[in-house]
């Protein structure tokens, strides 16, 4: 995304991430590498597919309410001008595989 005014800052809205495969037991996220898991799920994972999101169901998919928006936001300068890498660290509490895909970020203005 690109912005020529300096005083306009983006900010993430939307943040959806599909995973799948490898039959893990409770998976979680950190975005931006904080140490900060801002998606953790209590649940070992075999469906065929699970979705990552902030509207994911407390209690029932996740352990406490998700925060991966305001990870990212938090991530991006105050401007949000430039390229920016932003880390997304994967943990489970045994082994397995899991393919990330479809990652859906939405920008607002």
């Amino acid at each position: 995304m690109i912005i020529n005014d300096i005083f306009v800052t983006p900010t993430i809205e939307s943040f959806i991430l599909w995973y799948e495969e490898g039959y893990p037991d409770r998976p979680m996220l950190d975005i931006g590498g904080d140490g900060v898991y801002d998606w953790e799920a209590m649940i070992f994972l075999n469906e065929s597919a699970v979705v990552a999101t902030d509207d994911s169901q407390v209690g029932v998919i996740v352990k406490k309410a998700p925060t991966m928006i305001d990870a990212f936001n938090d991530y991006i300068p105050e401007n949000g001008e430039g390229m920016l890498e932003i880390p997304i660290e994967i943990k489970a509490a045994s082994s397995g595989r899991i393919r990330v895909l479809n990652i859906d970020v939405i920008y607002v203005m």
